[in-house]
């Protein structure tokens, strides 16, 4: 894997984002209107994190489909880290309306110097019923 500095990475990540952590020292405001912050914490080796759950609409009905799909995240952690090579990943999708569930592979990191964070993309299959 090669690390490299990228100013204008930060452009990139909204296109490619189905579930956000951001590092921050405050608790945020969601990022997208239908996220609510569940959480922040630290890691095992002391990095901090902040998680938004999707907000899944009351009105939902339960079916018995399987479903997968390839989906692509970004993780940024704070500071210049060697990232964990897979993300257990568990998020509701608007697209089949389920919570989709998988673990992701880390395709590649880099650390931005703007920001002193690790930004990390995992990307793999995920499944759930409809």
């Amino acid at each position: 894997m090669k690390k490299s500095v990228s100013l204008t990475a930060i452009a990139y990540v909204l296109a490619t984002i189905f579930l956000l952590i951001i590092p921050i020292n405050v608790q945020a405001s969601p990022i997208i209107e239908n996220e609510k912050f569940i959480k922040e914490g630290y890691t095992a080796d002391g990095i901090k994190y902040s998680i938004y759950e999707l907000i899944i609409p009351d009105n939902e009905t339960v079916s018995r489909i399987a479903v997968s799909k390839w989906v692509s995240i970004v993780v940024y952690y704070d500071g210049d880290v060697i990232p964990s090579s897979t993300y257990p990943y568990e998020a509701y999708d608007n697209e089949y309306k389920t919570v989709m569930k998988g673990t992701l592979r880390r395709t590649s990191y880099e650390y931005l110097l703007f920001g002193n964070r690790t930004r990390t993309v995992y990307q793999g299959t995920v499944h759930g019923n409809i």
